[in-house]
């Protein structure tokens, strides 16, 4: 269940009643492929023909586009492919795959601290 190669640099994000999810630190490149996986779910949905896409559709759709494409390995291959997702057999897959964006965010953030080091007071 492995979307792309492992690397030193990938961290665990850990989704309650779900498990552990292995993601890439975020390069140059994943922005661009995000970017565009953004646009592709956008233009799919035909919301990609309107000035202003929907909030919670441009949402979901960053959502997706970021999970996938940092994505490395998930805990079972349902979660595999977020796009994928069976909204019917698991009811809280939307909560869930919302609060996996969260955590993977966080993680994000606690980089971007650790890099910035103590700030000058």
């Amino acid at each position: 269940m492995s979307a792309r190669a492992p690397k030193d640099t990938d961290f665990f994000v850990t989704l309650p009643d779900v498990g552990d999810f292995i993601f890439a630190r975020r390069t140059l490149g994943d922005a661009m492929k995000i970017r565009g996986r953004y646009l592709r779910l956008l233009g799919e949905s035909g919301a990609g023909d309107t000035e202003e896409p929907d909030p919670e559709l441009s949402g979901y759709a960053n959502v997706i586009a970021t999970i996938a494409v940092l994505l490395v390995k998930a805990p079972s291959a349902q979660w595999a492919d977020p796009q994928a997702i069976d909204l019917i057999g698991n009811p809280q897959a939307l909560d869930q795959i919302v609060s996996l964006y969260t955590l993977l965010s966080e993680a994000e953030d606690s980089f971007r601290h650790q890099a910035a080091g103590p700030s000058a007071a």
